[in-house]
């Protein structure tokens, strides 16, 4: 009784939606609750238009030639601003996002960060467009998703930078890239496959891996009382604790597998722990084209024509071989601490409930402060990742003045093999 049409002030709050309807006893209520609901949306659109209006008229006129003159022009006096966008839900990419604007913070360039307010609200469209309005970025800088996932705020012609992190549907797909205007630019760790599987425009990308904040993470020796509860002979980070077996079966769920399917799924899970069983110095390395053709031998099934072969390449093969490479790998220094009486301390969610690593789970672990006594108060940091040792827990830890031990990935050690390779083709 008595609602106040105020509300559209918070359009953080997503206005309740009718699911079931109740007998009502005793006298109406007026308004009704729909009829609030309707104006609170009502008014909320018409704000988002007026916005949306005053935005595309601050930045009319801005074409290739204003972009270049801005950013060449720019100064003290009249820095570049960046905005970044990223969700407070994130368990990495928003200390990425709070690095990176520290770095552009540090070259003179103004920057502002978007998120959610709360745990239990939305960054909204509204909030969006009055923080472009007054901030008036040159530049947008989002990490995993490009200016299509945001045509309702996002200005046409303003540049745009996608850093590509993670490997995920809305990025691996010929709508992205096909989406990139002129105005639109990625940073990505393989420009040539996105290039040429997904009409990205490679001249308009950059390669670049990661990024680490050499003030957040100094050696400066920290006090003994923060060292001490995370003292160990080694340690290992990663929130990647769910086992490959639980893995292969989300998977399998994911896809939709029917009966065929599924059967080649298992088969390629066999052929990886096989791999990993056989060879364990290069792990999982081997190409995913043999191990399609090996699957495919042994079950008489074949996706290699199937519209969904890169889709099980990328978003299950490659991310059930990191599973079993890491894990793997782990159960051997559990193993070897068990057998010698060494103390190993693992860190991230999950880790408690794991059927062999339970024992040595010690919760996550907070970026900053906690992050960097860990990898000071450890006597080995474990850095295992089958794709290569580059990886920003790597470089942080470093920064933080810890020592590593890198597990072996043929990835790190290819590169006199490539430059034999580019010299060939260069002579020949």
């Amino acid at each position: 009784r008595g609602i106040s049409l105020q509300a559209p002030r918070r359009e953080e709050l997503s206005p309740p939606r009718q699911y079931v309807r109740c007998p009502v006893w005793g006298a109406p209520i007026t308004p009704p609750a729909e009829t609030v609901i309707a104006d609170v949306n009502r008014i909320r659109d018409e704000e988002r238009a007026r916005l949306k209006a005053e935005v595309a008229s601050t930045y009319c006129g801005g074409d290739l030639h204003f972009w270049a003159r801005r950013f060449s022009e720019a100064n003290g006096d009249d820095p570049l601003r960046v905005m970044f966008l990223v969700s407070r839900h994130t368990t990495y990419l928003k200390y990425c996002i709070r690095d990176l604007a520290s770095a552009f913070e540090r070259r003179g360039i103004r920057t502002l960060t978007l998120t959610e307010t709360a745990d239990h609200t939305t960054t909204s469209t509204i909030r969006v467009l009055r923080e472009i309005q007054a901030f008036r970025p040159d530049m947008f800088f989002v990490i995993d998703h490009f200016r299509r996932e945001h045509a309702t705020f996002m200005p046409p012609n303003v540049p745009y930078v996608g850093w590509i992190q993670d490997q995920l549907l809305n990025l691996y797909c010929r709508e992205a890239g096909q989406s990139l205007g002129p105005f639109d630019f990625f940073i990505a760790r393989d420009i040539d496959s996105l290039a040429r599987g997904f009409g990205y425009p490679a001249s308009q990308g950059l390669t670049w891996t990661a990024a680490a904040d050499d003030r957040q993470y100094s050696s400066k020796r920290m006090p003994a009382r923060e060292l001490a509860p995370h003292r160990c002979d080694v340690s290992f980070v990663s929130h990647q604790s769910k086992t490959p077996c639980a893995f292969l079966a989300e998977q399998i769920a994911a896809f939709s597998a029917d009966r065929q399917t599924s059967q080649y799924m298992e088969c390629l899970y066999a052929l990886l722990l096989r791999d990993f069983a056989q060879d364990p110095r290069t792990g999982c390395s081997r190409p995913a084209r043999l191990l399609l053709e090996e699957a495919s031998q042994e079950t008489g099934l074949s996706v290699e024509d199937d519209g969904n072969a890169d889709r099980l390449v990328r978003f299950f093969l490659h991310q059930l071989a990191e599973f079993i490479f890491r894990q793997g790998t782990l159960e051997w220094v559990a193993d070897y601490c068990d057998r010698t009486g060494r103390i190993l301390h693992i860190y991230g969610s999950g880790w408690d409930r794991h059927p062999r690593f339970a024992r040595y789970a010690r919760g996550a672990a907070a970026n900053g402060t906690q992050l960097r006594s860990i990898c000071q108060a450890s006597r080995v940091n474990l850095q295992i990742c089958g794709g290569g040792g580059i990886h920003q827990r790597l470089l942080d830890g470093l920064l933080a003045g810890g020592f590593f031990l890198v597990r072996y990935s043929p990835f790190d050690v290819m590169h006199d093999a490539i430059r034999g390779v580019l010299a060939a083709i260069e002579k020949y």
